[in-house]
């Protein structure tokens, strides 16, 4: 395979969301870039659009990373490429059937080709009034020659007002005019003619609107009886009300009463095709945004007591003497928040709201209304009332017609039975997907992250048992479960709600169930099962605890498997209530940092009885589904230079196991930041790592290939060849900057080690690397480092460092700008 030239002399700086990139040191036209080259930094490529100078290019599209400068490389496309590209492109036109419907035409003087239809064309006699035409050069020039052409006349331009004729100017311009009362004056040329009033007849009366109930009651009483309604900001809500309408809070005891017609009330639902920019001015004092909020609200006068403000996707409304939550201003007035409108809420909102809509569509629609002097207005062809009238207004019950336009559209909120395949999510099973393991699964600190455009994106969707307590006897309220505290024996699972992270930390279960749904509904998977999830992770725990059984666990401490049995009995007692069918698509172990120490083969071995004992359990209950498990290869400490108490047989033992089928490698924890110099990542972190084991997990439902297995060895001479044969069909190896480790703890050679050997080159060609060593070497690492990198600034890795991943990525749906990568696996393999 020819090698892939490159250039990646100087040194670049990129801007995110720019796509310009200027060079220092850099020769880009001397170098022989072109268009359609590809630009690779800090593990992202986009193509080259255009090169514009030796320090300047542009790509194709805005940088997707973060801002920053450093080293680069620039894959130069082949000419053949380019060449079997453009011919491609030639033989396309060629073959749409354009020339040769052209090439049939008979030729003749006076005619003019033209197309009929995709692939066929026919000749029109060219006149000489077309042909001269065709050549005339401007609009008038068009209309001189049909005979339209006619005497461009002076325009009139108002130039101000004046308060009598006396005061007109002594001559203008032809064209001047002036307003004088409402009469306009036109300049002729020599004198100023009236033309007469341009006051036009009275428009309609607009809605009035107030600001607060006090203001309306204040200047109602004035407004000419032709006003009907207005509209009042009353509290956080906004009112419609109509004269004379009395039923319902009206504004006054003697009439026009003005009652309520429509009330807009505290929770503004907003969509994400909702344009909140057309609703945030009725709301006014409303701001764009925080810092607009920040500076803008304190200038207000004390008269207004509440603002609306846009922060993120959501609509906050604030008031003025709250201070507990979110203050605007460590001061007073605080601006505390009252309410947020979160749109992603909004699917948890709407199924409260219908619920009693659901028993009322259930039941027959009413014929007779009980209340009153009621009249009906209309009836459907069964004589079922449609319209009625009441004293207080037209009112509408349900009807037929009104729910067969409608069930479409709320169908899904509703999870009504008999919806069909036009439902989102199954009304007959559940998806139960747990994360095992040991801090990993449960850890996250929120830092940067922006979780709340996370959490609550799927209310119907990632679901959790409710009821439950922890034996210290907090109720578990969140994906993090009881975590080491243990459930507590007397607390019965209740029902099943809305999923949510923990308080202070994201956890593992969350995102990854969460990230996989997003991912199933953007697939258009209808009947997709809502999933349970939660952590059964415990701080530090070993492998073998979480396992009562005597042949594979320890059987020193039996709580962890006691307290897993107890959570899928209350799921199964839950579930049973609902008359909802259980399925296990997949099983999450996120776990292996407290067996470093363990010999080789014994990980593997423990393991494989938990997968067999938690299998056992499934069934028992009556569980189905397929029982995949998948874990994250893990990706040791800052410190992991210990050799002899710490061999780190763990991370061969996990390749063992996915290459031998019995999981899938979800990702690989070497290749997140962590958060703590040891071994815990950050928010952001946790939900990398776990949206791409729920990336994996959709993509092999799919049929799709997912884990990558260590590579087969090759020796050739002094070149060692590391075949990356699991790789999906078209991926190859990619390489990302050393920058990704400040450039500390890794050496040239992208984390392959030699034992016994030197390397001197590394290059990646495909799926393959190929190292170019002296010596005799023994063994290959990749990853793999024996080394203390806690003393290194700003350390934001493990000690074990690589990096090469493979070329498919996907955008992240959790975390904004981020995308979704694969990561090679960590090995120490003999050659």
């Amino acid at each position: 395979m020819p090698l892939i030239s490159t250039y990646s002399v100087g040194t670049v700086t990129v801007s995110a969301g720019s796509a310009i990139v200027t060079g220092a040191g850099t020769s880009f036209v001397a170098g022989g870039l072109r268009s359609g080259d590809v630009f690779e930094m800090g593990g992202l490529s986009i193509s080259i659009q255009s090169v514009d100078s030796n320090t300047r290019l542009t790509l194709v599209k805005g940088w997707p990373g973060t801002s920053g400068n450093g080293a680069y490389e620039i894959r130069l496309t082949p000419d053949a490429a380019r060449v079997l590209a453009s011919s491609r492109e030639l033989i396309t036109g060629l073959q749409n059937g354009n020339l040769p419907a052209l090439s049939g035409l008979p030729s003749a003087s006076d005619a003019l080709p033209y197309f009929t239809g995709p692939g066929s064309a026919a000749v029109t006699p060219l006149t000489s009034l077309a042909r001269t035409l065709l050549s005339l050069r401007s609009v008038q020039a068009f209309k001189e020659a049909l005979g339209l052409a006619g005497y461009a006349g002076a325009g009139i331009r108002v130039l101000g007002t004046r308060s009598s004729v006396s005061n007109l100017p002594a001559s203008g311009a032809v064209g001047d005019a002036y307003l004088v009362g409402s009469n306009l004056h036109i300049w002729t040329g020599s004198a100023w003619a009236n033309a007469g009033s341009i006051t036009g007849p009275a428009g309609a009366d607009g809605v009035p609107i107030y600001s607060s109930r006090t203001a309306a009651e204040a200047a109602v009483p004035t407004l000419s009886t032709s006003v009907t309604d207005v509209l009042v900001r009353e509290g956080t809500g906004l009112v419609v009300r109509t004269r004379f309408g009395g039923a319902d809070d009206a504004l006054f005891d003697t009439a026009p009463r003005w009652g309520v017609t429509l009330r807009l009330a505290d929770i503004l639902a907003l969509n994400d095709k909702a344009d909140s920019a057309q609703v945030m001015p009725l709301l006014t004092p409303s701001y764009a945004n925080r810092d607009a909020a920040v500076s803008g609200a304190s200038t207000l006068p004390a008269s207004i007591t509440q603002i609306l403000v846009r922060e993120g996707t959501a609509l906050v409304i604030r008031s003025r003497t709250a201070s507990a939550d979110d203050p605007l201003y460590a001061e007073g007035p605080r601006w505390g928040v009252m309410f947020r409108i979160d749109p992603n809420q909004l699917g948890a909102l709407v199924s409260e709201a219908v619920t009693p809509l659901q028993a009322n569509l259930s039941s027959p629609f009413r014929t007779t209304v009980a209340e009153g002097d009621v009249r009906v207005l209309r009836t459907d062809a069964n004589g079922q009332a449609i319209e009625i009238y009441r004293p207080t207004g037209l009112d509408a019950i349900y009807c037929p017609e009104f729910w067969e336009r409608g069930a479409a559209a709320i169908a899904p909120f509703l999870n009504l039975p008999g919806s069909g395949s036009g439902h989102l999510y199954s009304t007959a099973s559940w998806d139960v997907i747990g994360v095992h393991g040991q801090s990993l699964s449960t850890g996250g600190l929120y830092d940067s992250l922006a979780f709340n455009d996370v959490a609550g994106r799927s209310p119907e969707g990632v679901l959790q048992l409710t009821g439950m307590a922890r034996n210290d006897g907090p109720i578990v309220g969140d994906t993090l479960g009881a975590s080491s505290y243990g459930y507590a024996p007397n607390a019965t699972a209740t029902g099943v709600a809305p999923a949510r992270p923990g308080a202070t930390r994201i956890g593992a279960a969350y995102p990854m169930a969460l990230a996989r749904d997003i991912i199933q509904r953007k697939a258009g998977i209808k009947d997709q099962a809502p999933t349970i999830t939660t952590s059964h992770g415990w701080a530090g725990i070993e492998l073998d605890i979480l396992d009562s059984d005597p042949n594979t666990g320890r059987n020193t401490n039996t709580d962890a498997w006691q307290w897993l049995v107890r959570y899928y009995q209350q799921l199964a007692a839950v579930a049973a209530r609902a008359n909802r069918r259980v399925n296990v698509p997949w099983h999450l172990i996120v776990h292996g940092t407290s067996a470093q120490g363990w010999v080789a083969g014994r990980y593997r071995g423990v393991w494989l009885g938990l997968q067999r004992d938690t299998r056992a359990l499934f069934d028992s209950l009556g569980f189905g589904g397929g029982k995949r498990w998948m874990l994250t290869q893990s990706g040791g400490r800052a410190n992991t230079s210990n050799t002899v108490t710490d061999p780190w047989h763990v991370l061969q033992d996990q390749m063992e196991l996915v290459e031998a089928g019995a999981a899938e490698l979800g990702t690989c924890e070497y290749w997140y930041p962590i958060d703590d110099n040891d071994v815990h990542p950050a928010a952001a972190s946790t939900a990398r790592f776990s949206e791409a084991s729920a990336r994996g997990m959709t993509e092999i439902e799919a049929g799709r290939r997912w884990s990558i297995h260590r590579p087969k060895r090759v020796m050739e001479g002094s070149t060692l060849i590391l075949d990356y044969d699991s790789l999906r069909p078209g991926e190859y190896l990619r390489a990302v900057s050393a920058t990704k480790y400040n450039g500390q703890g890794i050496d040239g050679f992208l984390g392959y080690q030699l034992v016994g050997g030197t390397i001197t080159e590394v290059e990646l060609r495909g799926r393959t690397a190929r190292l170019t060593y002296t010596g005799t070497p023994t063994r290959i690492r990749y990853a793999n480092q024996r080394q203390d990198t806690t003393s290194f600034a700003n350390n934001r890795y493990n000690a074990m460092r690589g990096l090469v991943k493979a070329s498919d990525e996907w955008p992240s749906e959790l975390i904004p700008g981020a995308v979704v990568e694969r990561p090679t696996p960590i090995f120490d393999l003999a050659l």
